[in-house]
């Protein structure tokens, strides 16, 4: 008895005192995780809640942080994050141990909504672009693809079914008909193809698509732009799609299909000097691709990471993996570009300085839609904006307005 009096004690002590010692520790729990399998609460903003409505905001916030179970959800995160290098805060893992992004899952959920100020701007950074191009007779298409979170619902958390909202992507594609934009969508051929095969990967680097959601989207574009030249070809002309096997974790490795692209010695990579005054990262510094069998078309490509890093081989080329577009292979000249630096003095530099383009394509991934952020930056492309939707504007003088009022 004494000894089963003393295990108990020992156990109780144990239990009592591990919150005490996390804390000196400084173990303390994560923000957000989604590893529980539900989504633990962020600190409720109390100023922006009536009274009347504290309990209902802070009852969820007392739940996820009683010392007991948030301390023990530190110790968990500390083992598998930093002991097992399995990123737990980064990542939920759903269905038949499919992995999701954070970023991507929240999103979708619509844990945090569109403000109209940002929706208003992203409908005015769109517009903007559209109507500045067209007065220069550039075609302007604008493309956006679905992440892993809205092509596979099926695989996500079973508690992700309970707490749907609307999801960024269903806020944004609104906003895109109502601008009337020249636009191609490829969520219905991404959830058409997956009957055939995975476009996303189970675990690996699932921000970003592997080669055969990249090879869907290079034949879709092909096939929609009203450019001969775009057409897509043949695979094994251009480029090769393989299995790769990429460690993941200790535990974890996964055959993954990537490219490998062929004949890129015809390819001569040019840098246009004066066009980011401030330090680029490696693979998101404005590039000029010359096609040296010399197509006839001319492109412009301002993309995320996705159309730069995704399901592409390391391989002997003077520039970073990805830089290289599957587009590439069907232009002149293929200028690529990171969303971020794609503002009137970037672009209004690079029609003096680079080469003229047929076509301008831009791409973008569900989570990234940080391009709202161009308009509320850059007043020359909020104006044109409100010019071609017709909505307040300001700053206003008559050479501008002439430039616009024909669209």
């Amino acid at each position: 008895m004494q000894v089963i009096q003393s295990i108990f004690i020992f156990i109780f002590l144990l239990f009592s005192t591990m919150p005490f010692c996390l804390s000196l520790l400084d173990l303390s729990p994560k923000t957000v995780t989604l590893r529980e399998n539900r989504v633990l609460t962020e600190n409720p903003s109390l100023k922006d809640t009536p009274f009347q409505k504290w309990p209902k905001v802070l009852d969820p916030r007392f739940q996820d942080c009683l010392a007991f179970r948030s301390h023990y959800v530190a110790l968990y995160l500390k083992i598998w994050e930093e002991w097992l290098s399995a990123p737990v805060g980064e990542y939920a893992t759903g269905y038949e141990n499919d992995v999701f992004y954070v970023t991507s899952l929240k999103n979708y959920l619509g844990v945090t909504p569109i403000t109209p100020e940002k929706y208003a701007y992203f409908k005015l950074a769109h517009a903007g672009l559209y109507a500045f191009f067209k007065t220069k007779n550039i075609p302007y298409v604008f493309i956006t693809i679905p992440d892993k979170t809205s092509l596979y619902p099926e695989l996500l958390p079973f508690w992700a079914h309970w707490c749907k909202g609307e999801s960024w992507y269903d806020q944004f594609t609104k906003a895109i008909k109502e601008i009337g934009i020249p636009w191609i969508d490829l969520f219905p051929i991404f959830k058409e193809k997956k009957a055939t095969y995975k476009v996303y990967n189970k675990n690996y680097d699932t921000m970003h698509m592997n080669a055969y959601g990249v090879e869907t989207c290079y034949q879709e574009i092909g096939k929609r732009l009203q450019f001969p030249e775009l057409m897509p070809t043949s695979r094994n002309e251009f480029y090769t799609v393989s299995w790769d096997k990429i460690v993941i974790s200790k535990f974890i490795k996964e055959n993954v299909p990537v490219f490998q692209l062929l004949h890129t010695d015809r390819f001569q990579p040019i840098e246009i000097p004066g066009l980011v005054n401030f330090e680029a990262n490696y693979w998101h510094k404005p590039r000029l691709n010359n096609n040296k069998p010399l197509s006839p078309l001319t492109v412009w490509l301002v993309t995320d990471s996705y159309f730069l890093l995704s399901g592409h081989q390391e391989r002997e080329y003077p520039v970073f993996r990805g830089d290289i577009p599957l587009l590439a292979y069907h232009t002149k000249n293929l200028f690529t570009t990171h969303v971020q630096y794609f503002l009137s003095p970037f672009f209004q530099e690079l029609l003096k300085k680079g080469p003229y383009p047929d076509i301008l394509i831009e791409t973008l991934v569900e989570r990234n839609w940080t391009t709202m952020d161009r308009a509320k930056e850059d007043p020359f492309i909020r104006i044109a904006g409100d010019i071609y939707l017709h909505t307040p504007g300001y700053l206003l003088t008559p050479p501008l307005i002439d430039n616009y009022i024909y669209i």
